[in-house]
């Protein structure tokens, strides 16, 4: 498993960032898009996940060491080709119990690229219930900072943590009520303002 050099800005305002980018000459790699996935808690600190973007399917592992770092996320990927993302959540359906569905809408772009080819990309990313947010990833964290500082922006303070941890921010949800979810959808988030000390 390879070590997860990533930032992430919340809330942001997507047309402000998207002109930062232009501005910067970074360069739009993949528009707006639905992403579904399906995730399967293995352990407290581990997940699989199966998503679907742009119509590629990809199989990734996490192990979340200390969600409170930039480096804190193990992860793998397996790029699946010619197997649909229901079939292959219809097989994890009968491996695991506790599949829960998640929706979000993604934009990608390239803001960094060195001689070596080491590039930072960030994406935005707009999930149901929750403000949009920008997630800056890179080879390592050297790179992910130099990428920023060519941005004529200020993004404010990253936010260490996973999307749980937002969901967690913004609505007091516990892990258990996270998980809990069994369809995080755009047509669904009526069903967030029944956890806890919901802020929004």
């Amino acid at each position: 498993m390879k070590t997860e050099y990533e930032l992430r800005f919340y809330p942001i305002h997507k047309e402000i960032v998207r002109q930062a980018f232009r501005d910067s000459s970074a360069e739009l790699t993949t528009p707006e898009h639905l992403m579904k996935r399906k995730v399967y808690q293995i352990r407290d600190s581990s997940f699989m996940r199966v998503r679907e973007s742009n119509g590629k399917v990809e199989i990734t592992g996490k192990i979340i060491k200390n969600s409170a770092t930039i480096d804190g996320t193990l992860e793998t990927n397996i790029d699946v080709a010619h197997t649909s993302f229901n079939e292959i959540t219809a097989l994890f359906d009968k491996l695991f119990d506790n599949g829960c569905y998640q929706e979000s809408l993604r934009e990608e772009w390239l803001l960094y690229k060195d001689a070596s080819g080491n590039t930072v990309v960030a994406t935005i990313d707009t999930w149901p219930g929750l403000e949009p947010l920008v997630e800056i990833e890179g080879n390592n964290e050297s790179i992910i900072h130099h990428a920023i500082s060519l941005q004529n922006h200020e993004f404010g303070k990253p936010f260490h943590g996973d999307i749980l941890q937002l969901y967690k921010h913004v609505y007091g949800l516990s892990s258990s009520d996270f998980h809990s979810i069994k369809n995080l959808s755009f047509d669904n988030t009526e069903q967030l303002r029944g956890f806890g000390n919901c802020s929004r």
